[in-house]
């Protein structure tokens, strides 16, 4: 019975990496903030976590399991804190501290790592193509209309097939993301807009317009072209070529 009920707990153990990182500014303070994903079955989500929340929880262990084998990047205290080598060599040691915690039962069931990687607060799933900005203002407003994507949509797809690197571009309806396909490793443009936006300015025609002549555009050597499209409750994502120095 003991050895099934371990069995189980080894079960129970979400997958957890930290495809990149933010930076963010709060009242003038600057700050970098990590994307977790943690992955359990076909469930996924992202949390973010600063430095701090992870040297916190790392403490809290150590105490508690003296005896195990855990390390975390040590805090810088001269030096640039957002210098980008430094900030990807400290990802790769949070990677390996997180990855590290699930790996052993005792570790990845316990209450501080389950509220650390909101394990049991489902409702705090979030979108990894967010800011810290669209969060807040997606608690506030919401909409779950299904927008009819033509031959373009791809059911299956979600937002977590993607790393999303950086903001390569903004407008009135949403941004254009420079994003990493998990699948196969290729770079696109995500052109991602605003559901609510595209719908209260009565833009849905336009937009499926400017849709069709993106499809049309695939095959062709000089010009942008939308590989294909899918939607959130909030959002519509538009999977685009990347082009690099170009506009989308």
């Amino acid at each position: 019975v003991r050895r099934t009920h371990t069995m189980n707990r080894k079960e129970s153990c979400p997958s957890v990496s930290i495809p990149s990182s933010d930076e963010h500014r709060e009242k003038k303070k600057r700050f970098t903030v990590y994307k977790v994903l943690v992955s359990v079955g076909r469930n996924e989500w992202f949390v973010f976590r600063r430095y701090a929340e992870f040297d916190k929880l790392y403490n809290t262990l150590k105490k508690q399991f003296p005896t195990m084998s855990m390390k975390i990047p040590a805090k810088r205290i001269f030096g640039d804190n957002f210098d980008p080598d430094f900030i990807k060599q400290r990802r790769a040691g949070l990677n390996e501290f997180i990855q590290n915690l699930v790996r052993q039962p005792e570790l990845c069931n316990h209450p501080d790592v389950r509220t650390f990687l909101q394990m049991d607060n489902p409702k705090h799933q979030s979108d990894p193509s967010e800011d810290e900005d669209e969060r807040s203002s997606r608690k506030l407003n919401s909409t779950s209309q299904n927008i009819n994507l033509g031959p373009s949509g791809n059911p299956h797809a979600k937002p977590t097939d993607f790393d999303f690197l950086k903001v390569i571009g903004k407008g009135s309806f949403g941004k254009v993301l420079l994003a990493k396909r998990k699948l196969d490793g290729k770079y696109y443009a995500v052109k991602v807009l605003q559901k609510k936006v595209v719908l209260n300015r009565k833009e849905q025609k336009h937009i499926m317009a400017e849709r069709n002549v993106l499809l049309k555009n695939v095959k062709h050597p000089f010009l942008v072209g939308l590989h294909y499209s899918f939607q959130t409750t909030e959002k519509l994502y538009f999977v685009l070529d990347f082009v690099n120095g170009g506009e989308v």
